[in-house]
């Protein structure tokens, strides 16, 4: 199996009056977390980084990326940065148009590297596992969805998605060491109250995972397309609007998480990474001509992630995991830019170049996971010999429980059907098929065997038995009845053909024995 090394930290990114100089934090009375977690294995390290509700531009992103690589060498483009709850204030614009921002940028940098290179001191080895949940109702956002499908949204009631999708790392002791949950639905706005966001669901959900593990993993939450998009100010109808439906919330979407992972199946695979530059064409209204940014994807067996640049509509998503090959896909949305609700202001045609650019995604994380061969049975040398000690320790179980009559029916249904094509080839008469079988067998066996024939009988004579003599050099006992191994497989070759099995002596120690296959016409 691979082996896994990761770390995970949970980096405080709260800012003091002083250090925000901009004040875009001032509607959050509770701490901000950025969770880490770096995963490796003998050749790829990979940091992904969950940043709650702080949302960077890309050249944000990239000034983070840039301190991390700096402070641990894990490159650039394997580093994803994401915004699993967003809040419009907690937005940062183009930091280059602003020397206070520029600041701002500069201590969160700091922060987030110093904190990954914590963690990257600490690696230990884990073991990964994924599973998903199809859950009808986890689309909280259905009625409002309806309603921009009615004013001409791409997106409609039907095109849902409801797939919860987890990847968790475990320790030796087994204990959950880390998490990254994947779902479609609003965590932020889902806990608006009266215009301020402070605790949310993924808060909840936190307590929730850790009261039911009794550990404290760090756990990272992925939103999908459009999984973030409710605006504060024209919500749901049925948003959940206080803290008290906020947590009820996230108990019962917990429920589905806590069955998700402990239903979900080991992993066992290199890590694959890929990255793409994008530039996506905005609307000639606007200031820009293109929106630049980044998308990734990484692959691990059978799952995959692909990151969306902001909040894109639910069918993209859908349509990203129909071209995936890997059973469980996670589209993470708001990811290495804060588009999100910006959305709008590209063409129309923005989300067809997303995919043609996911696809691209996924393309290399395929290329790198399938190496096509051409190869032949011929190409292999044909080595076998602990096949005899396992066949051995078969039959001896066989005989030692059922006897030897059930012993020698297995090796006759066995013959019947593994040697149907050669029982069917001699049918003919041809004992040339009978002869360049032998003489196969005893070549790949690198054996010395002496095979004679003539018109109407074929003779094998061997001074020890291949199988039994393989047997005996690793310390093990023949079956009591392994010369069955030859008289009652070869006697089950020759049925209803022309040909007779007839075996003249075997020597139950050794194997050395003299076989002979008699045309049944000459021998009346």
């Amino acid at each position: 199996m691979i082996q896994y090394k990761a770390s995970r930290e949970r980096i405080a990114i709260t800012f003091k009056k002083d250090e925000r100089l901009d004040n875009t934090s001032g509607t959050f009375y509770d701490g901000l977390q950025c969770n880490v977690l770096i995963l490796e294995d003998n050749s790829t390290k990979v940091c992904l980084l969950d940043c709650g509700c702080i949302s960077l531009d890309y050249y944000a992103v990239n000034a983070v990326k840039t301190k991390i690589r700096k402070a641990t060498g894990i490159p650039d483009c394997n580093i994803i940065l994401w915004t699993s709850q967003i809040n419009p204030s907690a937005k940062t614009p183009d930091f280059k148009e602003s020397e206070t921002i520029g600041q701002f940028i500069e201590i969160l940098s700091e922060k987030l590297a110093e904190g990954v290179k914590k963690a990257y001191e600490n690696l230990e080895e884990v073991h990964l596992k994924t599973g998903k949940i199809n859950i009808t109702d986890l689309n909280l956002n259905a009625p409002y969805n309806a309603k921009l499908s009615s004013e001409g949204s791409r997106e409609n009631e039907n095109s849902t998605e409801n797939e919860l999708i987890t990847l968790s790392l475990w320790d030796k002791r087994n204990e959950l060491f880390a998490l990254l949950v994947n779902y479609t639905i609003s965590p932020a706005n889902r806990i608006a109250y009266k215009g301020i966001f402070s605790k949310g669901i993924n808060d909840y959900l936190f307590k929730y995972i850790k009261d039911n593990f009794g550990n404290l993993p760090v756990i990272l939450f992925g939103n999908g397309p459009w999984g973030n998009f409710n605006h504060p100010d024209d919500p749901d109808p049925g948003q959940a609007d206080d803290f008290e439906n906020a947590e009820r919330t996230a108990n019962s979407l917990g429920t589905y998480i806590i069955d998700t992972i402990r239903n979900s199946s080991l992993l066992d695979g290199k890590i694959r990474f890929a990255s793409l530059k994008s530039k996506f064409p905005q609307r000639v209204i606007t200031q820009h001509k293109e929106f630049e940014t980044i998308l990734q994807g990484m692959a691990v067996n059978n799952f995959a992630l692909v990151t969306f640049p902001g909040a894109f509509s639910r069918e993209s998503g859908l349509e990203v995991k129909k071209l995936s090959p890997y059973d469980n896909t996670m589209v993470i949305g708001m990811a290495n830019s804060h588009l999100g609700y910006e959305i709008t202001q590209l063409s129309h045609d923005a989300e067809d170049i997303l995919l043609k650019q996911a696809r691209a995604i996924i393309d290399n994380l395929k290329s790198q996971s399938i190496k096509v061969m051409e190869r032949r049975a011929a190409d292999n040398k044909y080595l076998h010999k602990d096949f005899h000690l396992a066949l051995n320790l078969l039959l001896t179980y066989i005989f030692d429980n059922f006897g030897k009559d059930a012993m020698t029916d297995y090796l006759r249904n066995f013959a019947r059907v593994y040697y149907s094509p050669l029982n069917q080839g001699i049918k003919s008469g041809d004992k040339e098929i009978l002869v360049n079988h032998f003489k196969n067998i005893y070549e790949k066996e690198e054996w010395p065997v002496e095979i004679t024939s003539d018109n109407n009988t074929i003779v094998i004579t061997q001074q020890a038995c291949p199988g039994i003599s393989h047997i005996l050099k690793k310390g093990m006992k023949p079956c009591p009845y392994y010369r069955e191994t030859y008289n009652t497989v070869n006697q089950t070759i020759c049925m209803n053909t022309p040909f007779e099995y007839i075996m003249e002596y075997f020597n139950d120690e050794t194997g050395a024995c003299k076989q002979k296959f008699i045309r049944r016409e000459a021998k009346l």
